[in-house]
């Protein structure tokens, strides 16, 4: 039987003199009547009370607790670590699933305290505890020893105070070190994947090193060169010990006053390994593969069967019986390796094996390819790009004399992808690209190709294009139109293809590039669909031409415009009543409300024209229709996108989808319909990436256009 007497028995035995007993002193002192006295504190040493003592015995009796248990009541065997476990430090945790043994501590015990002393003349507060550990482990291969912590709830972050301190006792001698604690990890963290390792020196912890880290959620895991703290025996064995937010270093009582020991107060985890473990050498990989990719260049594949090594070793030769050269070792789990040191048209053979702390494995069969006979092309240089009547000119310089042809890839600005717009025969150097947008910001390069592969890149050319017609949609973005005037604020693009600002101040205007280079000798009429949500009833356009590059008064037209209007209404502008409208239009400005200092503007498109379309005159409005048919938005896109088409009479109507080869894949409507505007969703599903063409065919005509579907 173990008897632990605590607080209550120290309660039990207060006495008062003269009701019990009748003593002249007690303990060497006076004793009046009806003064207290306790017989169990007659002195430390005969003292039965188990509860801590600060300034005395500390909490020694808990340990005389434990090592009596321990000695007459006995205690299961330790868990032994038996296998090495390589953990990868890349905040995945998996790799600790089946790791043992597991080292556990309560949880719940980083409550704050906040209570009356029992004489109710002090309060007893303490909010240090923070990161609730609950359980450990560790783990070891030849080069490192690996550390795992979880606690109960999220880690607080690095930068904290005395976050996530370990102790290590490396030689498991408690005369050494501070309290036997000889190296200590974060101590200082550096950042959020790097901390310290110090190690304890002339009465202080002295940082000697650095290693990595990963935590996530409520998990941490770090790894420590084993050289570095003197673990490098085969079988290490060692004591270690977590604490969290302790307030002073160097002070044991630390570990039971202020916030979270794992273990509990002066305790430490035993990390003890298995002497005499059968050493284990992974198993051999198998079905070995060679492939040639280029003249210099062999490809290697096989199959791990192990799951205990530590990397590959592969090795090459030109003879298959003699003089194999190691070439690389590559890490643990990697089942695939390139050679691209290899001369042309010569035969190579290769081997691989698998490597731990105790051994190789066997070989692999060997396996042999021969690699090509030509090299790749040299890279093309010297690319240039100019735009000029709706197309892009590209020239390059032709620095191979093996290719076969040229491919040449575009861009748009801010995409990450490139995309193959041509392929140019041998000897070309120069494409012209007329598939392109408005006022669309471009990146080209070109390579050379043959038999053996791709040359390197040119390096790549931005340009942007200019007008490559004579309308703006604004189905993607202002297409070169900006905010030029002090009294618009919020001027920009919306995802409905149009253009909108707010009106604060007279004079509000908005311009175009100023690199049109349109030809109007024979178009005379500006189209505007706008919507005017002020209280003006009169616009103005104004315009510079190659002879008259200057806005002026002299070079501007107005045009009535329904005011406070809640729907887009289309305004023809004979523009020919300008004298100065001829030639080669470079730039034009759009007021879109004259003589007022407020309101809200929208733009649906602008279009110069030879003719005005056929109005269609309904109950609202009298404005112009013009038969059209929108880019596609968003575009490239997956899986669907949305087309935009105008119609300006009554009649059959039909949008169909089709491939580059002209076989139709989807019609999206076929029937009659009003004129109007119209949106249809089409949804690709089914469909492999590539260029599709969609047609409009109504009474009015047909208008094709081409969009881009990328899986």
């Amino acid at each position: 039987v173990i008897m632990v007497t605590g607080w209550n028995e120290w309660i039990a035995q207060k006495m008062i003199n003269g009701q019990d007993n009748t003593l002249n002193s007690f303990i060497g002192e006076p004793l009046a009547d009806g003064a207290a006295f306790f017989v169990d504190a007659y002195n430390q040493e005969y003292n039965r009370d188990i509860e801590p003592m600060k300034d005395g015995h500390s909490d020694n009796r808990y340990y005389q607790l434990v090592a009596n248990i321990r000695r007459f009541k006995g205690m299961p065997a330790a868990q032994i670590a038996r296998d090495t476990s390589a953990i990868i430090i890349d905040g995945n945790f998996d790799d600790w699933s089946n790791v043992i043994p597991v080292f556990k501590d309560p949880q719940g015990d980083t409550f704050h305290r906040n209570y009356d002393r029992y004489d109710e003349k002090e309060i007893y507060t303490n909010d240090t505890g923070r990161n609730d550990i609950i359980e450990s482990r560790s783990a070891y291969d030849s080069r490192n020893i690996y550390f795992y912590v979880k606690t109960a709830e999220n880690l607080t972050t690095y930068s904290g105070n005395a976050w996530m301190l370990l102790f290590i006792n490396s030689d498991n001698n408690t005369a050494t070190g501070w309290q036997g604690y000889d190296y200590l990890i974060n101590k200082e963290v550096i950042s959020e994947n790097s901390t310290t390792i110090c190690v304890w020196q002339d009465s202080n912890w002295v940082k000697i090193g650095e290693t990595s880290y990963q935590y996530a959620d409520n998990q941490l895991e770090l790894q420590i060169e084993r050289d570095i703290i003197n673990e490098s025996d085969s079988i290490p064995n060692f004591l270690f010990h977590w604490a969290d937010n302790i307030q002073q270093f160097n002070d044991i009582n630390e570990f039971f006053i202020n916030g979270e020991s794992a273990p509990d107060r002066r305790f430490s985890y035993d990390y003890i390994s298995a002497p005499g473990t059968t050493p284990t050498t992974p198993a051999a990989p198998t079905y070995l593969v060679a492939k040639a990719t280029a003249y210099n260049q062999i490809n290697l594949n096989w199959i791990d069967n192990s799951n205990n090594e530590i990397g590959f070793i592969i090795e090459r030769t030109q003879n298959a019986d003699s003089s194999w050269s190691i070439i690389d070792t590559i890490a643990q789990n990697q089942t695939a390796f390139s050679d691209t040191t290899l001369s042309p048209n010569s035969i190579y053979y290769f081997r691989c094996k698998a490597f731990n702390e105790n051994g190789d494995s066997p070989y692999s069969n060997t396996a042999a390819a021969t690699t090509f006979i030509n090299n790749p092309p040299n890279a093309p240089d010297k690319l240039s790009a100019v735009f000029s009547d709706k197309q892009i000119d590209l020239s390059w310089s032709d620095n191979s004399d093996n290719e076969s042809a040229f491919i040449v890839e575009r861009k748009i600005k801010n995409d990450s992808l490139w995309y193959i717009i041509a392929e140019q025969g041998m000897n070309k150097t120069s494409y012209t690209d007329r598939d392109i947008a408005s006022f669309t910001p471009y990146y080209y390069r070109v390579a050379a190709k043959n038999a053996v592969g791709l040359s390197a890149y040119s390096d790549s050319i931005e340009i942007t294009s200019g007008a490559t017609g004579n309308t703006w949609d604004f189905d993607n973005d202002a297409e070169g139109w900006n905010n030029a005037s002090l009294h618009i604020s919020g001027f920009g693009w919306n995802n409905g293809g149009f253009i909108s600002g707010d009106i604060t101040g007279p004079d509000p205007y908005i311009v175009s590039g100023n690199y049109l280079d349109i030809d109007i000798s024979s178009k005379k009429y500006i189209i505007v669909n706008m919507k005017n949500s002020s209280a003006s009833v009169k616009a103005e356009i104004y315009y510079t031409t190659t002879d008259a590059p200057n806005f002026s008064e002299a070079q501007h037209l107005d045009f009535t415009v329904q005011p406070n209007d809640d729907s887009f209404s289309e305004y023809i502008v004979d523009m020919s009543a300008s004298a100065y409208w001829k030639g080669t239009l470079k730039q034009l400005r759009i007021d879109p409300a004259k003589d007022v200092n407020s309101g809200y503007f929208e733009i649906d498109f602008i279009n110069i024209t030879a003719q005005p379309t056929a109005i269609e005159k309904d109950e609202n409005t009298t404005a112009a229709r013009s038969f059209s048919l929108a880019q596609n938005y968003p575009n490239p896109f997956n899986p669907s996108t949305v087309i935009k088409y105008r119609i300006i009479e009554k009649g059959m109507v039909n949008l169909s989808i089709y491939n580059v080869r002209g076989q139709k894949v989807k019609t999206l409507i076929s029937q009659k319909q009003n004129a109007g505007i119209y949106s249809m969703k089409f949804e690709a599903n089914g469909l492999a990436s590539g260029i599709y063409i969609y047609t409009l065919a109504t009474v009015s005509g047909k208008i094709s256009k081409k969009m881009l579907l990328l899986r």
